[in-house]
């Protein structure tokens, strides 16, 4: 799990609009940059079945544009990142 998760957050830096922060945790946290919000990528997510956490709205972020996605298996991480390319 450990190497997937390098593999997973290196990828998540390559993709322009995130801002990636490290964590100890199964999930990752990123400020989302135009010429997203976090709110319109999630919704743009949802559409293709990919659920994320939308942080925006709790406490302590101040409505700065922050979501957090959770680490899982190479086949979901994968289907994740090259989703998030196409957006670019």
């Amino acid at each position: 799990m450990a190497e997937e998760r390098k593999r997973f957050i290196w990828r998540l830096q390559q993709i322009s609009f995130l801002e990636i922060f490290q964590s100890q945790a199964n999930f990752v946290l990123c400020r989302v940059k135009p010429p997203y919000n976090a709110m319109e990528l999630m919704k743009k997510l949802l559409t293709k079945d990919i659920l994320i956490k939308e942080c925006s709205k709790k406490k302590g972020f101040n409505g700065a544009q922050f979501i957090r996605l959770a680490i899982k298996d190479v086949a979901d991480n994968d289907y994740l990142i090259s989703t998030l390319e196409s957006f670019s």
